[in-house]
């Protein structure tokens, strides 16, 4: 890879898989606490929070906002390649943070 104008950024790049790396890490480590309330026996407020998901992910899409700057200078062959990327990084990290790490979803 150079950085030479007018130069292509090969595919994939380091950023690229440090991107998919960061996106899946939540679904094989998990450093998290869970919390439930009780009022006689039933469970009336639960919550749940996953450092590593809320982290992770959270620089997975930050990544994957980033890899969009490579597109003008991706060959055409691979710029649709690099496009699935790019929305898989920001949908898996959104997933990480909102479903596994806030629990908001």
């Amino acid at each position: 890879m150079t950085d030479q104008p007018g130069s292509s950024i090969r595919f994939p790049s380091q950023i690229e898989i440090a991107g998919i790396v960061l996106a899946v890490l939540p679904f094989i480590c998990r450093f998290g606490s869970s919390s439930t309330h009780t009022v006689n026996g039933r469970v009336v407020e639960e919550s749940h929070f996953d450092l590593v998901a809320t982290l992770a992910g959270a620089v997975a899409i930050g990544i994957g906002v980033f890899i969009i700057t490579y597109l003008a200078r991706t060959d055409p062959e691979d710029r649709l390649k690099r496009m699935g990327v790019i929305a898989g990084v920001i949908a898996v990290g959104a997933f990480q943070v909102l479903v596994r790490g806030l629990d908001v979803v």
